[in-house]
């Protein structure tokens, strides 16, 4: 079962890969000191249960196995790390947007706060996205070295 829900993780990050690959390269490219960009991860967090509720259990497993599927959970863990990081950066930037806005700070202070925020947000989603490439290297390295294991 495990490795069901690995496979499933690796096709998820493949998929998420694509989606996010080129807009965040984008939102890197357009902004200058007076373009402003900034993005959010809205994906849902990768499925751990069956994880969850064996990882007491894989020293039952050969040692190599066992590492790789460790592996795997580390990166989906810093990939569910770097969204979190990237959405409270993108909702501080929208804040300190709407602040500016109803003028409670002054315009030079708003705008690097929201230009520190909404670079954060980025460096975050760019982190986000290394963390899906590092799923997906693990997962297909784990899931080419067990391939009968890997079917209902």
């Amino acid at each position: 079962m495990i490795l069901c829900e690995i496979e499933s993780i690796n096709a998820d990050a493949e998929s998420l890969i694509e989606l996010h690959e080129k807009e965040i390269h984008d939102v890197r490219k357009k902004a200058t000191p007076t373009n402003i960009q900034s993005y959010k991860v809205m994906d849902t967090d990768f499925s751990m249960t069956v994880y969850q509720s064996i990882a007491r259990d894989l020293g039952l497993l050969d040692k190599e196995t066992a590492v790789s599927i460790i592996k795997v959970y580390v990166s989906v863990n810093r990939a569910h790390n770097w969204k979190r990081h990237n959405q409270e950066h993108f909702q501080k930037s929208i804040a300190n947007l709407e602040s500016a806005v109803k003028e409670e700070f002054d315009r030079p202070s708003a705008e690097q706060f929201i230009k520190n925020e909404s670079e954060s947000a980025v460096y975050a989603a760019e982190n986000y996205l290394r963390a899906l490439r590092e799923i997906t290297d693990q997962a297909g390295t784990l899931l080419s070295a067990n391939p009968s294991k890997n079917k209902p």
